[in-house]
């Protein structure tokens, strides 16, 4: 009965130990993640607004062909839910 005790105390020792030490390697960790995140974002921003590889949308798509497209990407929207509402129907 006094060895289990005093084995408990050894592990409960051990995490007292290790735990601060992986906290520590867990936040490294999270802050290496963030910067690639935002090296990745400063990328990404760099590269979408390079006017010299991308041309401007306003060049390319009129604002009456794009009132177009919204409508019917919206109706494409609503008939998709509505089909889905009759699955649901079917199911229930």
């Amino acid at each position: 009965m006094v060895d289990e005790t005093k084995a408990n105390r050894v592990k409960i020792e051990w995490f007292r130990v290790i735990t601060p030490i992986l906290v520590t390697v867990s936040i490294f960790i999270a802050a290496m993640l963030l910067t690639k995140v935002n090296d990745i974002d400063n990328r990404l921003f760099t590269h979408l607004t390079n006017d010299e590889i991308h041309i401007p949308r306003g060049c390319v798509v009129s604002q009456a062909e794009f009132d177009m497209y919204a409508k019917f990407a919206t109706q494409e929207r609503a008939e998709v839910l509505r089909v889905l509402e009759k699955i649901n129907d079917r199911i229930k």
